[in-house]
């Protein structure tokens, strides 16, 4: 795994904003090829199953903890799906490095705005449950 696939892009200065991947779901291999990307659980999450589950988080959910706590921190205000098919209508995926959910999240406590902003904490992590269906 990169240690760069899911760090924080950007900590707004005058907003309590903190924007980067929410999900990773493809990494382009040394030939420039995606391939799954998996997590150090050693999951991998398609691209459709992904953009279905943050449908479902965006409609009712949206808050944010941290290191799973479940403390509400914040809550994620932005969320934008990027497929393989969504950057290639876009124009975008040559450049592409990965594809998965890219987010904005408004950090309302303090501290936790302050170490985003510091560099101590540096991507999200996802947090909830999965139920897995064996093919047949």
């Amino acid at each position: 795994m990169s240690d760069v696939l899911v760090r924080i892009i950007k900590a707004e200065a005058e907003q309590p904003l903190v924007y980067g991947w929410g999900s990773v779901c493809k990494v382009r291999d040394s030939a420039g090829q995606f391939v799954d990307y998996w997590d150090t659980d050693n999951e991998s999450f398609p691209e459709d199953v992904t953009e279905k589950a943050w449908r479902g988080f965006m409609k009712n959910a949206r808050h944010m903890d941290v290191m799973h706590d479940e403390k509400p921190m914040g809550r994620v205000v932005y969320a934008m799906p990027m497929t393989e098919e969504i950057a290639k209508s876009f124009g975008i995926l040559d450049s592409l490095k990965q594809t998965g959910v890219m987010v904005g999240v408004e950090v309302t406590d303090p501290e936790v705005l302050g170490k985003f902003r510091s560099g101590e904490y540096t991507g999200f992590s996802i947090g909830g449950s999965a139920r897995f269906d064996d093919a047949v």
